[in-house]
Parts: structure tokens; C-alpha cells; sequence
């Protein structure tokens, strides 16, 4: 009681020497709510119809990082509270057009946030489960023309899950990263839907929100939806500047993603969700590869064809990955045979396509393809399976 007396009188304080008002207004603290919208669209005849809704819960410091529609462990006659209120709300403004209505949801209470009268970023999620395109039910309503189905006509096909890329290093605070794109390569997975404004060239500046493109697949149920987007995020080669894409698999992976999430959980675990940089044997099989991409990029002179046979004497590599100073110790065949004793890892060169900054090795009887791209010393590295890191090369491979 007495720090919130202190509060109450600071907040007086500074209200009165900032706005020359030291009135204050007190809210309820909704500690655990769930972020719930309605996604709404009214035309120029009267019908006002709702196409189900989002959660996005999935927040960090109240920004939504990824959305999903529809909202899961909700009673059928909560969310039909919530779609008449959400109707209600848009019929006493005479609303027309397409809009979203928020709500904060705690157990049975729920409580109106905001309603934005636009597109929201998750739009997409939406699209996808209703089988609608919002953007052309906007011209339809800004022509003049009618609504061309009834309510009884909308229905939700199947899980859509939506995830935000950002310019942005979570290992540091969320810091927004700058520079140049060098390489941007999406995949091609059945269910994926891509909204994106970037192509490799593209220089991101810290002028503008850090947002570089959007994930969004649509799976049967949430549980394959959330496979299906992690693969996807790992499978987005995008480097020359450091993004969320590891934090996303993080959180995906998670419990709190798992089970009923809050606006508060993920930040709740945020140091645990945000350890993500490489270690073990990940950190080992970046190491080797960039150092096996650096010398068939550039070898020393006295390496070049034609390579002589057998294996070569021991040679070493100093790479710098996730601020730690890494010595490699390796050497090679002509065989196209790699070893790295200290990592206890062998590859062989299946397809050398270093001068275009791709590789195909086969490493413990797995064939990998890896994808390279450069800055300076810096060394992006991408493989569907782990994802992009970078490594800073310290000292030649060739040594």
C-alpha cells in the first residue's frame, strides 16, 4: 500500500508538470489475458458480417510476433460473445469497410481494447482460413457493390499460423540490425503464403519499422501448422543483417507456445527463448563448413588442381561465432574428403559450387546442402535444417 501511495503521488507529479493535470485514471490489471480480435466487414447495404477471429497472444513487450486464426480452447458461446459484440460495436459507428475489433480476454470477462479500421498485419491468417481475399472485399465495398455471400457462407477451413520477420538481434536485446541484404531466398512448402518487401540488394535502414516479410501457413490443425511454419522459418535463407528467425523457432518449440499462451508468457522465459546461438555440435558442423566453403573458395596456391592424393598435412582455421574465438584444426584429401579430428566430424564433397556460394556435402551419411553468402570477413551461412548464422573469419583457412 505504501509503494502505491509513492506511485499514485509520483504519477500526480509528473502529470501536473507535463500536462498541467494531475488527474489520473485507474484500470484493472488483467495479468494472464489472452489478445482476442474480430475480424468484421460492413458494406454500403447494411450487412454486417464477421469472419470468425485471430489470437495473438503471442506477444514480446505488447507487440504481436505471431498470430493464428482461429483461436483455440475458447468455448463455442465465448466466441460468439465476442463476434455479437464485435458486430454490435461496428453497427453503432455505422461502420463500413473491413476492420478488426480487440479484445483483451481473461477466463469468461473480456474487455474492448481498440478497433482499427484497416488491415491489420495478420490479415493473412484470416484469408487463409475463410478462403477470402480482404483486400479485393475492400474495393467491392469502397465500389458501391454488395457483400456477395451471407454469413451462413463463411466457415474456417483448416489452422493458419503467421510469423513476423524482423531486422533484429534477440541475442542483443532485440537491437534492430542494419545493412545490405545479401542473399533472400524463401522456401517452397506446400501451405506457404509469403508477404514480403525485401530482395537480396536491399539495404534495411533503421528509418523505418524493422519488418522484412511474413510467413504464413495453413495446415489441417494447429499442431501441423506449427511444424509446418517451423520448418519454413529455418528454411528462409536471409542474410547481411540478423534477424528473429531462431527466436520464432524458439518460441514454437516451447512450452508456453504449447499450451493456453497470455500476452505475458513469452516474456516470462524470455532470457531461456532467446539462448539460441549455436553450441555443442551444431557450433562444430558451422565451423567446419565455413572453414571447408572458405578454402574451396579461395585455396592457397599450392593446393590447386591437380590436387596431389592422400591426405594432407594438418592444416588450422580461426573463425569467430557467437562473440567466442574458435581455432579448427583440419585437413584434406583429394578424395574430396575433409576431417576435423577435434569435432569428430568427416565430410565429403558431393557437388562444388563454391564460386556461387553453394555446397553439397554428404556428413555422417546425410547429403546437406549449404548456402554461403559474404560481407567483408563476415560469412553468412544457411542450411534448411539449422537456419542462417554468421561467422567471422579471423585468420586464412590454409594456414
Amino acid at each position: 500500500a505504501q509503494d502505491l501511495a509513492q506511485a499514485i503521488g509520483d504519477a500526480r507529479e509528473q502529470s501536473q508538470r507535463q500536462f498541467h493535470n494531475a488527474d489520473l485514471l485507474l484500470e484493472k490489471l488483467i495479468s494472464r489475458g489472452r489478445h482476442i480480435e474480430v475480424q468484421v466487414v460492413a458494406d454500403h447495404h447494411g450487412k454486417f458480417l464477421h469472419l470468425y477471429e485471430r489470437d495473438c497472444s503471442a506477444q514480446r513487450r505488447r507487440q504481436k510476433i505471431l498470430e493464428e486464426a482461429p483461436a483455440r480452447d475458447i468455448p463455442e458461446d465465448l466466441l460468439q460473445a465476442l463476434r455479437d459484440s464485435a458486430l454490435k460495436l461496428a453497427k453503432a459507428v455505422d461502420y463500413c469497410g473491413v476492420g478488426t475489433v480487440e479484445f483483451l480476454l481473461e477466463g469468461k470477462d473480456y474487455y474492448l481494447l481498440e478497433m482499427n479500421t484497416r488491415l491489420q498485419v495478420e490479415h493473412g491468417v484470416t484469408e487463409a482460413v475463410c478462403q477470402l481475399d480482404l483486400v479485393e472485399l475492400q474495393l467491392i465495398i469502397a465500389g458501391g457493390e454488395a457483400l456477395p455471400f451471407d454469413q451462413k457462407d463463411i466457415s474456417i477451413i483448416g489452422h493458419a499460423i503467421e510469423a513476423r520477420i524482423y531486422a533484429e538481434d534477440p541475442t542483443a536485446g532485440f537491437t534492430p540490425s542494419t545493412g545490405t541484404i545479401t542473399a533472400y531466398n524463401p522456401g517452397n512448402r506446400t501451405g506457404l503464403r509469403i508477404d514480403a518487401g525485401v530482395a537480396a540488394g536491399n539495404c534495411v535502414e533503421h528509418y523505418y519499422d524493422g519488418l522484412l516479410c511474413k510467413l504464413i501457413i495453413t495446415a489441417k490443425d494447429r499442431q501441423a501448422a506449427t511444424t509446418q511454419l517451423r520448418l519454413a522459418i529455418s528454411e528462409l535463407q536471409l542474410a547481411g543483417v540478423k534477424t528473429n528467425q531462431q527466436f520464432l523457432c524458439a518460441v514454437l518449440d516451447s512450452l508456453q507456445w504449447q499450451q493456453q499462451l497470455s500476452t505475458t508468457a513469452i516474456e516470462s522465459d524470455l532470457e531461456g527463448l532467446t539462448q539460441v546461438e549455436p553450441a555443442g555440435k551444431t557450433a562444430q558442423l558451422l565451423l567446419a563448413v565455413a572453414t571447408i566453403h572458405s578454402f574451396l573458395r579461395d585455396p592457397p596456391a599450392a593446393d590447386r588442381h591437380p590436387w596431389p592424393g592422400g591426405y594432407q598435412q594438418a592444416r588450422s582455421a580461426k573463425w569467430q561465432l557467437a562473440g567466442q574465438q574458435h581455432d579448427v584444426s583440419w585437413r584434406w584429401s583429394a578424395a574430396g574428403q575433409f576431417e576435423f579430428p577435434d569435432f569428430d566430424i568427416s565430410a565429403v564433397l558431393v557437388k562444388d559450387n563454391s564460386a556461387e556460394d553453394s555446397l553439397i556435402l554428404e556428413i555422417e551419411g546425410v547429403r546437406k546442402q549449404f548456402r554461403f553468402s559474404r560481407q567483408g570477413e563476415t560469412l553468412w551461412l544457411w542450411e534448411k535444417a539449422l537456419g542462417n548464422y554468421s561467422l567471422e573469419q579471423t585468420f586464412g583457412s590454409g594456414s
